[in-house]
């Protein structure tokens, strides 16, 4: 993955390359970069800290969810496992990202550094990533 940010009127350019799938390492990092070069304040990133949920909580979210047609592939279908005591997104294929849980209705994809805050109803979740939110619909329980 990369990123290549221009700024013209600055006569910036900004790249930041990773030998990583994931853009957690580009997403934040040229735009803080950008900013810094500017002479811009940024903001310290949140902290993530995992937290204990209890076993029937973390069950009551296994199933397989379906994202819309706007995700980067329309209409895909992934599943929430858990494994061994983790939870974890099964997204075919053999690609799985481990699931951290930050609270009772949230969790940071570890393999894509994204955010899965639950629908207190239990009917999905919203996925977080790079600034763009997507809206997956629970399709079944397991």
């Amino acid at each position: 993955m990369s990123s290549l940010e221009y700024y013209p009127e600055k006569d910036l350019t900004v790249i930041v390359l990773s030998n990583s799938y994931s853009p957690v390492s580009q997403s934040p990092i040229a735009d803080d970069l950008a900013a810094i070069a500017l002479g811009e304040q940024i903001a310290a990133p949140a902290s993530v800290t995992r937290v204990d949920i209890a076993t029937d909580k973390l069950h009551s979210v296994v199933g397989a969810y379906r994202f819309d047609q706007t995700f980067f592939q329309p209409n895909a279908e992934v599943r929430i496992r858990i494994e061994g005591k983790e939870p974890v997104l099964d997204w075919g294929n053999n690609l799985k990202s481990a699931l951290i849980p930050v609270s009772p209705t949230e969790f940071i994809d570890r393999q894509f550094w994204a955010r899965i805050v639950v629908d207190e109803d239990g009917t999905g979740f919203t996925y977080s990533s790079s600034g763009s939110r997507f809206k997956v619909k629970r399709v079944s329980s397991e």
